[in-house]
C-alpha cells in the first residue's frame, strides 16, 4: 500500500483541502497515509472532487488498514468506507474483512471492487442499531463481488 491518489477539482475555483488548495481544474498527489489522513479528517467530503488512484494494478487492503476494529461495539463506518474508496481510487481490487463484527451504518461501493472475508462465520458487517437504509449500495458499478462475508441487518 505505497500507491499514491490524486485529488482533483472538477470547479472553476480553488477548494480548499487540509492546509493545501486544488487549483480549479487542477490536482496534487498524495500518500496513501495523507489520503487516509484527509478522509478522516472529512477534507475530501467536498463537491467538485474527484479521486484517482497512481499506482499501477489492483489494491489489495484490510479495512483494519484503515482503523476498522471489529469488535462488535465500535463504529467502523468510516474506516470500512475508506478501505473502498481507496481501492476504487487505485482502479480496483480487493478489500479484506477480518475475523471480527465491523458494525456499519451504511456503506457505498461504485467501482471495481471485491470484498472478501477471512472468514465466512467470523467476518460479519452487522448494521449499526438505529441506522437507516441499505448496509450496503452498490451504485454504477457492475463489478462488485463479496464473498465470505456474513451480513446482519
Amino acid at each position: 500500500m505505497n500507491g499514491v491518489v490524486t485529488i482533483g477539482n472538477r470547479t472553476s475555483a480553488g477548494i480548499q483541502v487540509g492546509d493545501r488548495v486544488v487549483p480549479a481544474h487542477g490536482s496534487f498527489r498524495v500518500s496513501y497515509a495523507e489520503f487516509v489522513e484527509l478522509a478522516r479528517d472529512g477534507e475530501l467530503e467536498r463537491d467538485g472532487l474527484s479521486l484517482a488512484g497512481a499506482g499501477v494494478g489492483r489494491s489489495r487492503v484490510s479495512v483494519a488498514d484503515f482503523g476498522a476494529v471489529g469488535d462488535g461495539m465500535s463504529d467502523d463506518t468510516l474506516s470500512v468506507q475508506l478501505a473502498i474508496d481507496y481501492v476504487i481510487a487505485s482502479g480496483g481490487g480487493t478489500v479484506v474483512v477480518p475475523a471480527g463484527v465491523f458494525l456499519v451504518s451504511g456503506i457505498s461501493i461504485h467501482g471495481d471492487v471485491s470484498v472478501v472475508g477471512e472468514s465466512g462465520t467470523h467476518s460479519v458487517l452487522r448494521r449499526k442499531s438505529g441506522a437507516a437504509g441499505s448496509l450496503i449500495a452498490i451504485e454504477n458499478s457492475d463489478s462488485v463481488s463479496i464473498t465470505s462475508v456474513r451480513l446482519v441487518v
